[in-house]
């Protein structure tokens, strides 16, 4: 009797937990789909904590190119190169391009179209950049993303 009890505790214990993973993860798309529309597509820098929660979560979770590209939106661009780095280190080469535009950002223009020449070169197909350039650059207009030539 005692070993049913304990199984039908542990069975409890275990289901809570996942019942708190999955609000974690409900709460991070949340997040993530807060960035993309109010500040991706509106430029709201009010909602850029949004950005900044899912930058985490995923930055955490081992996808740092990823989270490279919502430390831009969420108007960090030191901890973007940080991620941006990693990934890097994992061999996440898309993360490059949000290294480029990062650089590109602090003002370090000439290390900024190395990373983006050797992201061009290793990341083919990249249509995706100039999206990101448009989406990225209304935040940081002083950055004159849309006009450069990254």
């Amino acid at each position: 009797m005692g070993r049913v009890i304990l199984g039908i505790l542990m069975l409890s214990l275990l289901g809570s937990a996942e019942i708190k993973v999955r609000c974690s993860r409900c709460t991070a798309g949340k997040e993530k789909l807060r960035c993309d529309y109010y500040v991706g597509q509106k430029g709201e820098k009010s909602h850029q904590d949004q950005c900044r929660i899912y930058a985490e979560y995923v930055d955490v979770d081992g996808a740092h190119a990823k989270a490279a590209r919502y430390y831009l939106l969420a108007g960090d661009p030191g901890r973007a190169m940080v991620a941006a780095r990693k990934a890097l280190e994992q061999g996440q080469e898309y993360g490059r391009e949000f290294l480029a535009i990062a650089l590109w950002i602090e003002g370090r223009r000439d290390e900024a179209l190395e990373e983006m020449a050797r992201f061009k070169e290793h990341v083919p197909g990249h249509d995706y950049l100039q999206r990101d350039l448009k989406e990225i650059g209304r935040l940081y207009p002083e950055a004159k993303l849309e006009l450069s030539p990254l």
